[in-house]
């Protein structure tokens, strides 16, 4: 997760996937499928932080794999909105690997 942003229904996302989620013409939570709101996004910068420091300490990078996120990091990142279609999620986002020394 590289941009999270907190929606009125309380889940961190990744900024861009949900703007995309909105444009596609939803106005619902793609976690309880209730209605928003609205659809303006909070940055989450506390998480970002913690992200941030959590792939320093572990010598992690991000990259595009298209597959869902290892569970160690699934509670790190608040929500795991990254897919493959083995996955019924609805949005899709970065992945995590662990660099090689």
């Amino acid at each position: 997760m590289q941009d999270p942003h907190v929606a009125t229904d309380g889940f961190t996302y990744e900024a861009e996937v949900l703007r995309e989620w909105f444009e596609s013409g939803h106005d619902t939570s793609p976690i309880t499928n209730l209605k928003l709101e609205h659809c303006n996004l909070v940055p989450n910068y506390a998480l970002r932080s913690a992200i941030q420091y959590r792939l320093a300490e572990q010598n992690v990078s991000r990259v595009s794999c298209g597959k869902a996120l290892p569970a160690r990091y699934s509670r790190d990142t608040a929500v795991s909105i990254c897919t493959d279609s083995s996955h019924s999620s609805h949005v899709k986002g970065p992945c995590f690997t662990s660099r090689e020394a």
